[in-house]
């Protein structure tokens, strides 16, 4: 679904809103995607199936990037240091219940 959608600008896989179970390689195969560049929003909130190794892949790849909302993930330092580093148009990061960082 989000290759075929190559104008997405705002991407919600939070798992209380599809009761969805992304993994670390999931959002391997969601940075591939056309549309990873565009990305101005994405939620992953509450997907305990992510680590570091996924964040910092979309992270890296999703520049556009205003609003990331990763709280109740597992994610650690290394995935803000991958934030700041790539996301140099960031307004606003989530990170409520991200017990690692």
């Amino acid at each position: 679904l989000v290759r075929a959608a190559v104008n997405l600008r705002d991407l919600d896989i939070s798992r209380s809103c599809w009761g969805c179970h992304i993994t670390d390689q999931g959002l391997l195969d969601i940075s591939s995607a056309a549309c990873v560049g565009n990305l101005t929003s994405v939620s992953l909130w509450g997907l305990a199936g992510i680590t570091d190794k996924g964040v910092v892949h979309l992270v890296s790849r999703a520049r556009s990037l205003q609003h990331l909302n990763i709280g109740g993930t597992f994610i650690t330092d290394e995935s803000l240091y991958a934030v700041a580093d790539s996301c140099p148009n960031l307004k606003s990061i989530i990170l409520w219940s991200c017990r690692h960082v």
